[in-house]
């Protein structure tokens, strides 16, 4: 959290982070990192995640799920989620 942001959450009631890609765009053929940022409706697709019927978690764009970088293997502590 960069300095504004934080003496931002510190002068508002509530401050949250939400779940979000870490590039501007879905980018099908790649994947891409998960971050937390600041709720904001321009990115309500990408900020957006429920859980399937089948325990996934997806966000708003089609085929776009959670999953470890290296498949079952990458499901360690200190490893990367994407």
């Amino acid at each position: 959290m960069n300095f504004v942001s934080h003496v931002l959450c510190k002068l508002s009631t509530y401050c949250f982070q939400v779940l979000d890609i870490a590039g501007p765009a879905p980018q099908p053929t790649q994947y891409v990192s998960l971050i937390l940022r600041r709720p904001d409706k321009r990115r309500k697709s990408t900020q957006t995640w429920r859980f399937t019927e089948d325990g996934r978690l997806c966000c708003a764009h089609n085929n776009m799920y959670v999953q470890a970088k290296d498949g079952f293997f990458g499901l360690r502590k200190g490893k990367y989620v994407l």
